[in-house]
């Protein structure tokens, strides 16, 4: 396992994941790759659930 910082080719999937979009790659000799991604959060994402919770 390793988590680390490294440059991407344009044409990589993972170059593409923006803004609070986190995302996981996977690579396995059984099932090949795999990459899930999911919210997390960013600036506009927590402005958003804050207001939402001081309107409420």
């Amino acid at each position: 396992m390793e988590v680390a910082l490294c440059l991407l080719p344009n044409n990589a999937i993972m170059a593409h994941i923006k803004n609070e979009i986190n995302a996981l790659q996977i690579k396995s000799k059984s099932h090949g790759t795999a990459i899930f991604t999911g919210p997390c959060a960013g600036s506009l994402a927590t402005a958003s659930s804050v207001m939402s919770g001081v309107i409420a």
